[in-house]
């Protein structure tokens, strides 16, 4: 697990731990069922994204020159760690993930940081739309590792997880992995915790049937947590029951995975909204052999104490 971003905080010494807290789960659903506040990370009509490109291409010289000179400080360095991590981030994910590692940092130069490692391909930035406005004025912007961000982990001898096809890339892929972030910082901002974003998990005996990919694997409180973000995309239910299917699979075969597992993980689903919730609870209900939690973004948003429900 990613132990450069570990979070220190104390933890609970509780023995019947539930949530990724350390506490009991929610079993409050006295909720507005017609609830429709959504975060940005749900999905809207007409969605899209792309890429936005810099101004001018950097070439390799200038890169070196640019290496040379100091320009991929500490701070820098830090937030391409975080690149080559979490994937996805937004300007306010990074800014917690380093307050979390101890660097404090004013936001406004995180910001202007962001910008330069942009200017200079070292990252790449996303602009989120909706195709149904009709001046296509961006929701909000994130980030990914860009081609000499890449570069650096690459001759350092490191894994680069660098991106590719993203304007060809589902929105709705990018927004999970966006929305699953936020339940990871929120848990390590008051937890010992630790995580594995977009990691591939398979049975190292059977990888082509029991084989799943997660938006995240979160180890907090000496649990396991599988972490499945999911939209109401178009055909939404199916992929989500077909997943569920797999993810079965992968969990039956725990102790013969290629990550290393000593118990059986559980699982956390993040919906959109309360209702979204509700719905995905029924289309788990028949997996009972399974450990589930459920979530939705505004309740991580708003209090992560109180954000995790089990079965209604």
């Amino acid at each position: 697990m990613l132990d450069f971003f570990r979070s220190n905080k104390n933890i609970s010494n509780t023995p019947s731990v539930l949530s990724p807290m350390g506490e009991p789960l929610n079993t409050n659903y006295s909720g507005d069922y017609t609830e429709n506040k959504k975060s940005p990370f749900s999905i809207y009509p007409g969605d899209s994204h792309k890429l936005i490109l810099p101004l001018k291409r950097t070439s390799q010289a200038e890169v070196d020159y640019l290496l040379d000179i100091g320009f991929i400080g500490d701070i820098e360095n830090a937030i391409l760690t975080i690149a080559n991590n979490l994937i996805y981030f937004t300007s306010h994910q990074v800014h917690q993930l380093l307050e979390i590692a101890g660097i404090r940092v004013d936001f406004k130069k995180i910001q202007y940081i962001l910008k330069k490692l942009k200017d200079k391909s070292f990252l790449r930035q996303i602009e989120f739309f909706s195709e149904n406005n009709s001046e296509k004025k961006s929701s909000f912007k994130a980030y990914t590792l860009g081609q000499h961000g890449a570069g650096i982990f690459f001759a350092r001898g490191s894994k680069a997880r660098l991106q590719g096809y993203i304007k060809e890339m589902p929105t709705a892929n990018i927004k999970k992995a966006l929305a699953a972030n936020q339940l990871l910082i929120a848990v390590m901002q008051s937890t010992n915790a630790s995580f594995e974003s977009l990691l591939c998990v398979f049975d190292k005996n059977d990888s082509k049937d029991n084989i799943i990919r997660p938006q995240a694997i979160l180890q907090s409180n000496n649990e396991t947590y599988f972490i499945e973000c999911t939209r109401r995309t178009d055909g939404w239910v199916e992929d989500f029951k077909e997943r569920l299917v797999r993810y079965k699979k992968v969990i039956d075969h725990y102790d013969t995975l290629n990550v290393k597992l000593s118990k059986v993980p559980s699982m956390i689903f993040i919906a959109e909204d309360f209702k979204h919730m509700l719905e995905i609870q029924k289309l788990t209900a028949q997996y009972n052999d399974i450990i589930k939690l459920f979530t939705y973004d505004l309740a991580i948003y708003e209090n992560v104490h109180t954000a995790f429900y089990k079965n209604s």
